[in-house]
């Protein structure tokens, strides 16, 4: 039987340490009223996920969201999960990721596979 308040507090030891090394730092979208409205863009440490119904531009916003991550350090890996296989290597390039620093993963995704993708980068960087 699981205990929910181990849990909990397991829970909010990843959240307070990610919260930590986020340091408020945010990556702005380039679309200044999304900027606007959610703060200042993303928070820098944080898992952000895109929904929306076919064609209504997800997959424009994550590719202007990366380039602006990349621009701001220059040193970022983008790891990109296209789950609707709507995006190829040459239109990443095309709106300003650069190509040697990005590794596209496209295809039949799960969420099992995003979080085993994740768990190995974090051994990786580790």
């Amino acid at each position: 039987m699981i205990n929910i308040e181990e849990l909990r507090n397991e829970l909010q030891t990843i959240i307070d340490e990610t919260a930590f090394y986020a340091k408020n730092d945010f990556i702005q979208t380039g679309i200044d009223i999304f900027d606007i409205y959610a703060g200042g863009g993303f928070m820098l440490g944080t898992f952000n996920m895109l929904c929306g119904f076919p064609g209504c531009g997800k997959s424009t916003f994550a590719i202007n969201v990366s380039a602006n991550v990349q621009k701001k350090y220059e040193d970022a890996v983008v790891i990109y999960f296209d789950t609707e296989n709507a995006v190829s290597k040459k239109r990443l390039k095309q709106l300003g990721v650069k190509e040697e620093k990005l590794l596209l993963i496209s295809g039949n995704i799960t969420i099992e596979t995003i979080f085993q993708t994740i768990d190995k980068i974090i051994e990786f960087k580790d």
